[in-house]
């Protein structure tokens, strides 16, 4: 089935739809709100200081998808590391630095066998003096890049490390949690 035949059973009016997105109520299951974590510090706060704060009287969780999100944060805070930083400098960087360093030696290889100016192929060699002084330039420029690099992933680490012990996902879901809780306290009651 397709996109289109699939929404042809739940076409609503504009009408509908704002009215929806007023009073519906919204369920999340586990993987949408651990997905959160995989968002940046600032994008992260963004969705949750929206999210709750705006349906917080229309938020719900079934006690499994609690569960499981208590049981998985962790887990979930300490893959986003392993999943997204700990082999970048591997599979990114690294190849650059390789690159950088065949051009340097490919350059050396051409000044090589164009050196003898008794025989051909000859160019002078005067040439190739700006794109050493061009390469050894890049090179000193992207080992500092590395340098800086690294410690941006060193400090996505700790601020990865810090969310597993403060936690604003979990400090904004428990608040929009409890106020659901004392509104169904307060509907019992009444």
């Amino acid at each position: 089935m397709t996109l289109d035949e699939f929404n042809s059973f739940f076409r609503i009016s504009g009408e509908i739809e704002k009215e929806l997105w007023k009073k519906a109520a919204f369920v999340f299951d586990t993987s949408s709100i651990l997905e959160i974590y995989y968002y940046s510090e600032q994008t992260r706060q963004q969705i949750c200081t929206k999210l709750f704060s705006n349906l917080k009287d229309r938020l719900w969780l079934a006690n499994h998808t609690c569960y499981e999100y208590l049981k998985n944060r962790e887990s979930v805070i300490r893959k986003v590391y392993s999943e997204k930083y700990s082999g970048l400098k591997k599979e990114q960087i690294n190849p650059i630095d390789e690159c950088i360093n065949v051009l340097k030696t490919r350059i050396q290889e051409i000044k090589q066998k164009t050196g003898n100016e008794h025989i051909h192929p000859f160019i002078d060699q005067n040439l190739f003096d700006p794109v050493y002084k061009t390469i050894d330039s890049l090179k000193t420029e992207f080992e500092n890049f590395q340098k800086e690099f690294d410690k941006e992933i060193k400090k996505r680490g700790v601020e990865l490390k810090r969310l597993e012990e403060d936690d604003d996902v979990y400090h904004q879901s428990q608040n929009a949690l409890r106020l659901l809780k004392s509104m169904i306290l307060q509907e019992s009651i009444i």
